[in-house]
């Protein structure tokens, strides 16, 4: 299983997420490829990260998560600098207007499973069709919270994932905590602590994970070389 695998580095833009930093440590690291997080950077902040990106070593970055006011141009410049094929967005009725919005790259944009139920109506089997989808980007760590908390809106992911190809998959921690005295709660965290909050890994069908696994952490790019590390030691005793 792990020889087919891409794991890719993440660069984040939350603001959790010191960007300029991180694209100092690709100049560092000397990193070609890595995969890229852009919701909630304004237009203006995306052109200074592009413009910084261009000083580094980087050539390949085969899959972006874009903002909800990305545009047709700024897809084309992905494209044609970094050879992006795998364009991803929430879904949700903001990540749907957006797929409207951009009807050239339908084909390439995948849609992202939510982890929080409130937004799993819009994640229906008939809503996808609807809009056309051409794929999904299964965010692991979200998948495996709601298999902790909601058994039946697991059930119908893996549904949903047998009828729609999965192209690129996102990766963060995953954290239990105890609440009302016994009962746990697991969320998905981009700061991790411990290795061990991708344990989850372990578990999930083989099903689920698509060719690209794009570590989606606000932690340095030096702390993701290790869970990178932790990651393929996974991925190796599940393809046993």
């Amino acid at each position: 299983m792990a020889s087919d695998k891409t794991i890719l580095l993440g660069l984040t833009t939350s603001p959790a997420s010191d960007w300029r930093d991180k694209i100092e440590e690709i100049k560092g690291f000397k990193l070609t490829e890595i995969s890229l997080f852009l919701e909630g950077l304004s237009q203006s902040d995306r052109q200074e990260l592009f413009a910084l990106l261009a000083t580094t070593s980087l050539q390949s970055i085969p899959c972006v998560h874009l903002a909800n006011d990305f545009t047709a141009a700024e897809i084309e410049q992905l494209i044609s600098k970094y050879k992006s094929k795998i364009f991803t967005c929430h879904a949700d009725q903001a990540g749907y207007e957006l797929l409207n919005r951009l009807p050239k790259y339908n084909s390439l944009i995948y849609m992202e499973n939510p982890e929080d139920a409130k937004l799993l109506a819009d994640f229906s089997l008939a809503a996808l069709t609807t809009h056309q989808v051409t794929g999904l980007c299964l965010d692991l760590s979200h998948a495996a919270s709601i298999a902790k908390t909601n058994n039946a809106k697991f059930k119908t992911l893996l549904e949903i994932a047998k009828k729609l190809p999965v192209g690129v998959n996102h990766v963060s921690g995953v954290r239990s905590r105890t609440i009302f005295k016994f009962i746990q709660q697991s969320k998905s965290h981009h700061q991790i602590e411990s290795l061990t909050e991708f344990d989850y890994l372990k578990d999930l069908p083989t099903s689920l994970f698509s060719k690209y696994i794009c570590l989606e952490l606000d932690n340095s790019l030096l702390e993701q070389r290790e869970v990178k590390q932790y990651l393929e030691l996974i991925l190796e005793e599940k393809a046993k």
